[in-house]
């Protein structure tokens, strides 16, 4: 597979042109609608007929997956603690300088995003709840991820994990949390996302490695906030535009197969 050349990076004007070409098509199809990710309130039907009608041979698949989700429920919420109080204490900080990337919200981001899909296929469990409470712990911490600049905070892995997290918790379970809630996660969003955005436009040293993770991840969390928030947030068209071109250079600079450098 041939490498596509690397365009550089993505600017503010080609998103802005790419964003009124498409706003029209978006608007009507992501307007009023909720849910917006993933599935519709037509399609949510048939995924649990295809939950109901799983094979026997991957029954313990689900059943490992309400297992792992049933230890979230019972843990403890996380402390938010500083990159100086990490050192040594959780997944990578070995040292401060690791410590600053907060990569330990990685895993509470991918919690809240677990929870929201069990919550659905399984709405009489206790789930939603400890939704609920997750994602305003996450909110409440002082930062996503910590990087000097011109990067800046907010900018990397763990803003990536945890807002994709947010995105699909506030489309799916929008009514699981209060009307100030709602505006307390609208604000957190509001200020940290344009710092990806920022990053995409090149102060990030992912703005144009298209084909490694800290891209792909940073740059989701932007397509699916834009969606999410699009008529709620002024400038989630704006993140969601960007996702697309970037995406589309992420296609173009994968191998046929669809295969990562970072691997499977």
């Amino acid at each position: 597979h041939a490498a596509a050349p690397n365009p550089g990076v993505i600017t503010r004007e080609q998103v802005l042109a790419s964003l009124r070409e498409n706003a029209p098509a978006w608007e009507t199809k992501i307007r009023d609608t909720r849910p917006r990710l993933y599935f519709s309130d037509h399609q949510w039907p048939q995924v649990l007929r295809d939950r109901d009608a799983m094979p026997a041979a991957r029954a313990p698949l689900k059943d490992a997956f309400y297992a792992a989700m049933d230890k979230i429920v019972a843990e403890p919420l996380p402390d938010y603690l500083s990159p100086e109080q990490m050192v040594g204490k959780r997944g990578d900080a070995h040292t401060l300088y690791s410590a600053m990337e907060e990569l330990w919200q990685r895993e509470v981001g991918n919690q809240i995003f677990a929870l929201a899909v069990a919550a659905r296929l399984k709405p009489d469990a206790p789930y939603r709840a400890k939704l609920h409470d997750l994602v305003m712990d996450a909110i409440g911490f002082d930062t996503w991820g910590r990087n000097k600049p011109p990067m800046g905070d907010n900018a990397d892995l763990a803003v990536g994990h945890v807002a994709r997290g947010i995105a699909v918790a506030y489309d799916w379970h929008r009514d699981a949390f209060s009307a100030d809630e709602l505006a307390r996660i609208r604000e957190t969003i509001t200020t940290r996302l344009p710092c990806l955005l920022k990053g995409l436009y090149g102060d990030a040293f992912w703005a144009r490695g298209f084909e490694e993770n800290h891209n792909q991840v940073s740059v989701a969390a932007l397509g699916l906030c834009g969606i999410a928030f699009y008529d709620e947030i002024p400038a989630a068209p704006e993140w969601l535009a960007a996702a697309r071109l970037n995406f589309l250079r992420v296609a173009a600079h994968a191998p046929a197969d669809g295969s990562s450098v970072e691997g499977v």
